[in-house]
């Protein structure tokens, strides 16, 4: 029986140690072939992701008040002797050339009137587009309270105002704000009106530009 054992034991250890050197055999070329070559796309999207696009965009965001800070500073306050704007008051003065120019081809008062308010209005126009666009918003919101529109009084609007004075209406349209300033002066409380996503695209889309 003694004998049955040992020789029992013996084999158990031989299949043991056949069993390290088959395992011992296997080369890491042989492992290496049976990694995946490729990585889906799936996996690849999730070793691409950026620690900001996990979840909620808000956490991209600065503390509120540092968002408009950094905004008023970037754009200004003095608004009456950035170049912007003083490129565009000389603009709407020199529209005195046009409403000579219109009085000498003997246009009637009131076509002079309207020819003279548009042009006013597409210069307008013109340099908002180039006006950095929290502050354009911002003016878009200022001429709608006034005027129920983003771009400044109508032509009926000033016919009602100067109570049908064409005359005047031409004059007004060749004079700028006296005090842009003044009128833009709520430019950091509205800021601090708008909600979380509007301030975040303020930090993404102006902000990160400068």
């Amino acid at each position: 029986m003694k004998r049955f054992l040992t020789v029992f034991n013996i084999l158990i250890l031989c299949i043991f140690l056949l069993s390290v050197q088959l395992v011992l055999m296997v080369s890491p070329v042989a492992i290496a072939r049976e990694m995946p070559t490729s990585i889906s796309p799936e996996s690849q999207g999730l070793l691409n992701i950026r620690p900001y696009d996990i979840g909620d965009e808000s956490i991209l965001s600065r503390d509120p008040t540092e968002i408009i800070n950094r905004t008023v500073e970037q754009i200004g306050t003095d608004f009456k002797n950035n170049p912007l704007r003083t490129a565009y008051e000389n603009e709407v003065r020199d529209l005195a050339n046009l409403a000579r120019d219109l009085q000498n081809r003997g246009l009637g008062l009131e076509e002079r009137a309207r020819t003279l308010y548009q042009a006013r209005r597409d210069l307008g126009v013109k340099y908002k587009n180039v006006t950095p666009w929290p502050l354009r918003e911002y003016i878009y919101d200022v001429n709608k309270k006034r005027y129920n529109d983003p771009l400044g009084p109508s032509f009926e609007y000033l016919v009602n105002k100067y109570s049908g004075d064409y005359e005047r209406i031409i004059q007004s349209a060749q004079r700028p704000n006296p005090d842009i300033n003044k009128l833009l002066s709520g430019f950091r409380n509205w800021l601090s009106q708008q909600d979380g996503d509007y301030l975040d695209r303020i930090e993404r889309e102006f902000l990160r530009s400068r």
